[in-house]
């Protein structure tokens, strides 16, 4: 059995991001779930830290929450339906970051985008009871926000083996009668 621990930072994360605002709290959960995305890349990536750097920062390919999304799928460090959840958070972050208006969670458009995040299923039939209606839209957010950090990243991190580089591949130039060259 492994025993999985947590970051030291994740309850005092969790105790802020408890008391934020609606808009806070929405940009924040997706921060930190796209900076834990980050770490776990950078845990299985080989190559040195400058090649990794540029691939996850200013203009690299995976600098993005949404790009980091589809390559931990797309390399099975997370499943299906974390993705899809992520994604979620990533369009709720993105319709209270970029509106000028007042945004809540008591919108319907946000509150329906909430109740599709499948990670709540894990929650037991009376936790999740306890998070029906719209009054609490922002406690089932909050919930698939820790879930997802911890169960659908966090214990990815401890978990994952690093990605193994590439072999050199011996090439036989029959033709050339050249020695064998590695490349």
């Amino acid at each position: 059995m492994t025993t999985i621990t947590l970051p030291p930072e994740f309850s005092s994360f969790l105790d802020d991001f408890q008391k934020e605002s609606d808009r806070a709290a929405a940009v924040l959960g997706a921060a930190y779930l796209d900076e834990r995305l980050e770490r776990l890349l950078c845990s299985v990536f080989v190559g040195t830290p400058k090649f990794v750097e540029e691939l996850l920062k200013g203009q690299g390919g995976l600098a993005t929450f949404s790009s980091r999304i589809s390559i931990a799928y797309a390399t099975g460090l997370i499943t299906l339906p974390v993705a899809q959840d992520l994604h979620v958070i990533r369009r709720i972050r993105n319709d209270f970051a970029h509106t000028r208006t007042q945004v809540t969670f008591a919108l319907v458009t946000v509150a329906q985008r909430v109740d599709k995040m499948q990670v709540l299923d894990m929650l037991g039939m009376g936790q999740r009871e306890a998070l029906q209606g719209s009054a609490n839209t922002r406690g089932k957010f909050n919930a698939a926000v820790a879930l997802l950090i911890f169960l659908g990243v966090h214990v990815r991190i401890s978990t994952s083996a690093r990605f193994k580089e590439a072999e050199p591949l011996i090439v036989h130039w029959e033709t050339s009668g050249r020695e064998p060259s590695a490349v």
